[in-house]
């Protein structure tokens, strides 16, 4: 999910200034691998006061190719797709939506990130996707990074499309704001689904702090 939120004086000619610029795809092109192709998927409030403008998409499409091709490996593309959230302030939904319509053009593995995002370890795609093809059934369940987040289980969650296959979805609709990362480390910790890998680390910087309003009523839920 990404939102204009939070972001004073944002225009088309200071998209530089965002967390994705500045922090997230630097660290993409420092840690991805040439093995494999990487797609990335945005979701957007339709109402959203910087993506609904079709002029800023525009923008970061043409921000993004330049940056990639300065900064990235040689040969390596990063497309961006952008999916129009029919709803407003509900992360874990626009989450959803945007997994979903990654899954419908194909890809095999799925990454569940934020744009305040840094990313440490390299080769963080090859690992994850050897830890999944060693479960038991081979690539169902989640396994994830080290994070700065005092959690147990999982903020960043990394899947084979099996996860969607099994389920229809990526998370359950009932998870609006919070507690859908919870929810998909539960359910796979049970079943015995579930690494948090040691050598895989982030960083969630939150530079701009929580950008949506939430409800811990839906903890009631998890159970």
């Amino acid at each position: 999910g990404i939102t204009g939120h939070g972001v004073k004086n944002l225009t088309a000619s200071t998209i530089g200034q965002l967390d994705f610029f500045t922090t997230f795809l630097p660290s993409l092109c420092r840690t991805l691998d040439k093995k494999h192709s990487y797609h990335l998927y945005w979701g957007y409030d339709y109402n959203d006061p910087f993506y609904a403008h079709k002029q800023n998409r525009t923008a970061f499409h043409f921000r993004t190719a330049q940056f990639v091709r300065e900064n990235c490996p040689r040969g390596v593309r990063l497309p961006v797709l952008f999916v129009k959230c029919e709803h407003q302030g509900s992360p874990a939904w626009a989450q959803n939506d945007a997994m979903f319509a990654a899954y419908l053009d194909g890809p095999d593995y799925y990454y569940r990130v934020n744009d305040d995002t840094r990313l440490n370890s390299t080769d963080w795609a090859a690992i994850f996707i050897s830890v999944l093809r060693g479960h038991v059934p081979q690539n169902a369940g989640v396994v994830g990074p080290q994070t700065n987040e005092n959690t147990g289980l999982l903020t960043y969650d990394f899947t084979h499309r099996t996860h969607v296959d099994i389920m229809g979805y990526y998370y359950p609709r009932r998870f609006r704001w919070w507690y859908a990362d919870i929810w998909i480390a539960r359910f796979y910790k049970h079943a015995a689904l579930f690494d948090k890998v040691k050598n895989v680390t982030l960083l969630h910087t939150m530079s701009k702090g929580k950008r949506y309003k939430f409800d811990r009523e839906d903890i009631k839920l998890l159970p």
